[in-house]
């Protein structure tokens, strides 16, 4: 069938998830359809896809997910596995781990999040979409699955880490990094 394991690929040692079932999507306050969706529970069922076939969820992982939506330039999501590669100034980094399959083209924040597996355990999920691969910071959706499940901000990915790397060990919560946006919905730094 498929491979849904973890495997190695060159840029700073982060996992890349390949072959694997499942969608995610593409959210923020400039697609109003992934605004508009209900929050729903997490769950592991098949979700029919645009396409017409189904999958079935996005891999477990011992890391926070990292999940490539749009497809239309290679060039962008390697930039993007480069800034998630580089420590910041103090040595951080986000412990992520990166999907590339082209199955999860264009799908929305809700079905990613109906993908998730039973045994997902981290606060949020990460999807690398037509916006934020299109912009030079890079500003990835951040969905929020613990406090308000569903709920989303933008993250710069050179900023990345503090979000992953705070809610991750409960120092800090959601509300902390939502409430410190700036004025175009999307967290810079505090």
């Amino acid at each position: 069938m498929f491979d849904s394991g973890l495997g190695e690929n060159g840029v700073g040692g982060l996992p890349v998830v390949q072959g694997v079932r499942g969608a995610a999507g593409a959210v923020d306050g400039l697609d109003q359809r992934a605004a508009a969706e209900p929050a729903e529970a997490i769950g592991s069922s098949p979700v029919p896809s645009r396409y017409g076939r189904h999958v079935n969820q996005l891999p477990s992982s011992s890391a926070t997910l990292v999940v490539r939506t749009d497809f239309s330039g290679p060039a962008s999501w390697e930039r993007l596995r480069k800034v998630l590669a580089t420590p910041n100034e103090s040595g951080f980094l986000p412990d992520v781990a990166l999907v590339d399959d082209p199955r999860f083209a264009g799908a929305t924040c809700a079905e990613a999040r109906n993908l998730l597996p039973g045994d997902y355990r981290h606060p949020l999920l990460v999807l690398a979409d037509t916006v934020a691969l299109g912009s030079a910071e890079l500003p990835v959706v951040v969905v929020d699955l613990w406090g308000e499940p569903g709920r989303f901000i933008r993250v710069v990915a050179a900023e990345l880490w503090g979000i992953e790397n705070n809610l991750s060990i409960a120092n800090m919560a959601f509300d902390d990094f939502a409430r410190a946006v700036d004025q175009d919905g999307v967290f810079r730094t505090f």
